[in-house]
């Protein structure tokens, strides 16, 4: 009997799983520089690592140690006067030169206790805000991504007038071929096993994502059919439209009291018997060439498109999308916490002035020394936005519920602001309402959806691969919610179907929050790129940290400019 060699399934597995980017070309003079000022990077693990690791081969990003403690402290040290620096140069009727800022303020900058005490009040007072904005991405991006978005964004950001920030851009390895092959060679019942086990297992595991993704094929069949049904209902027969079209809009109707609103209609308003909630309902529309071409060519291509979305959106991508919220999850709770073989120490917040030890810290280590410079320097006006995008405001909420003490008693939360949230309705409610009901600070949060049309009508590949954004194959195909409030926070439906949910939850709320949901328009004749998002992945291209982006048309926050 001939001996079946495993020696090409495992070379064919790495191969191919192997491809997740060659090393970053940087295009701009100061890359480097940047890298260690903007960025903080993240491994797989939840560690923070060396930020010039784009620059290696996929190995090296892979298999990047982490930070050593000194190294990692003294990188957010950096950042912190770095902020300080842009604040200074940025007082009103101070011409003070950022040389000079940057000189005074390492002079008086105390690492070891975080204290600026002696700095003279001509550089930075109470009046001068360090506006910090912390950007998490969504899932499906690399390293090479961030540093892009970071190149294409920074200096912009800096030189707003109104709206300029220090960004720092968070960035972990969240693309489908890696967390594909973490589910292969190394979780096994949500831990990670060694290398003989996980290499031994492979075999069964693929197999059984195999077999299982044709048996579901059927499931994920009648999935896509219900989502292009409502797409062509939502423009032909809304009698048609799955229930929670239905019940999005009567809620929408109930919740801020107008009765004669048509489904297509657009409208913006505050929920009943509140002025600090306001939602608004988005339009959709395409001109009759768009519709009929769009719906010829999704025809013609129908049946590749439901055998290719039995892998697309099947057990694969679901295992993939696992392992993406498992790594979201381990920048505040990393793998050595539960795992000796890691060796690794969490940070404790009561401790961060002495030596914790060399075996690396997590993402939180950021946090938990601002929380630690704010207390000690109160004549600072410190502002921190946070900024998740899809699988960013997951992280978000851990961020939150992580340090939720820390975020009430410091006041230096400004802002929230999630973009398409892939974060589900129970959990974000569950982060955000004890930080928001917070009576000593006013924190505005705003959460930015696609129209709900545009989110069902998003195509890929000339119509091959299933129509829906990220959000619809996560409702549908990955998480396959058991509850309503499982469902994802960023898509309109789910929000407008949900008001009486998180109206009850926001009652005792007095922070400004916004529900917009982006129009989606576009008529034949348009030549003129769409300002406004049609797909998941146009929020990435947004300029995220300008407040207009954030509010509602005619209003600046909840105050009508109008």
């Amino acid at each position: 009997m001939k001996k079946f060699n495993c020696l090409p399934f495992y070379m064919f597995i790495f191969g191919f799983l192997g491809l997740t980017g060659c090393s970053y070309s940087p295009h701009t003079n100061t890359y480097e520089k940047d890298i260690q000022e903007h960025v903080l990077r993240v491994n797989r693990h939840g560690y923070l690592i060396q930020n010039d690791i784009a620059l290696a081969s996929s190995h090296k990003k892979t298999t990047a140690k982490p930070l050593l403690n000194d190294n990692a402290t003294n990188m957010i040290d950096t950042m912190f006067i770095e902020a300080l620096v842009l604040s200074c140069s940025k007082q009103n009727n101070k011409n003070i030169e950022e040389d000079s800022c940057r000189k005074a303020i390492k002079q008086h900058y105390k690492k070891e206790t975080h204290n600026l005490s002696s700095l003279p009040s001509n550089y930075l007072s109470l009046d001068t805000p360090i506006k910090l904005l912390i950007y998490f991405h969504g899932g499906l991006n690399t390293m090479d991504a961030t540093d892009k978005r970071m190149e294409d964004t920074l200096d912009k950001i800096e030189k707003e007038k109104a709206d300029w920030h220090y960004p720092i851009y968070v960035s972990w390895p969240s693309n489908a071929p890696g967390t594909y092959s973490e589910h292969l060679f190394n979780i096994r019942e949500g831990r990670n096993t060694n290398f003989a086990v996980g290499l031994f297992s492979t075999p069964f595991i693929l197999f059984e994502d195999l077999v299982t993704s044709v048996g579901k094929l059927p499931s994920t069949m009648y999935y896509q059919a219900t989502n292009e049904k409502d797409r062509v209902a939502s423009g032909i027969a809304s009698s048609l439209l799955s229930s929670i079209w239905v019940d999005a809009f009567e809620q929408y109707k109930t919740h801020t009291g107008v009765e004669t609103l048509q489904p297509s209609e657009e409208h913006i308003s505050f929920t009943a018997n509140s002025n600090n909630i306001l939602v608004n309902r988005s339009q959709y529309s395409r001109g009759n060439w768009d519709q009929w071409s769009t719906g010829i060519g999704h025809t013609v291509v129908l049946p590749i498109r439901y055998v290719i979305g039995s892998v697309w959106n099947g057990v694969i991508a679901s295992q993939s999308w696992d392992v993406m919220k498992r790594r979201a999850r381990n920048m505040f709770y990393p793998s050595g916490l539960y795992d000796r073989r890691f060796q690794s120490v969490e940070p404790n917040t009561k401790q961060l002035d002495n030596k914790i030890g060399d075996s690396g810290q997590h993402a939180g280590l950021f946090f938990e020394k601002l929380f630690i410079f704010a207390s000690k320097n109160p004549g600072l006006n410190i502002e921190l936005t946070l900024v998740g995008h899809s699988m960013g405001t997951i992280a978000i909420n851990n961020l939150l519920n992580k340090y939720q003490e820390d975020w009430i008693s410091s006041n230096i939360l400004s802002t929230i602001v999630y973009m398409a949230a892939a974060a589900n309705i129970e959990e974000t409610l569950s982060a955000l309402k004890p930080v928001l009901k917070n009576k000593k600070s006013n924190i505005p949060f705003y959460n930015l959806t696609l129209n709900r049309v545009a989110e069902i009508a998003e195509s890929y590949a000339y119509g091959l691969a299933p129509s829906g954004s990220l959000l619809v194959s996560i409702d549908k195909y990955h998480d396959m919610p058991e509850h309503h409030l499982k469902r994802t926070f960023g898509s309109e439906n789910n929000i407008q179907s949900s008001l009486s949910t998180i109206l009850d939850e926001f009652r005792e709320i007095d922070s400004c929050i916004t529900f917009k949901s982006f129009n989606s328009v576009k008529p034949d004749q348009d030549k003129i790129l769409m300002t406004e998002p049609e797909k998941h992945g146009d929020f990435g291209s947004l300029p995220f940290w300008r407040k207009e982006i954030w509010s509602m048309k005619g209003f600046n926050g909840c105050t009508s400019i109008r």
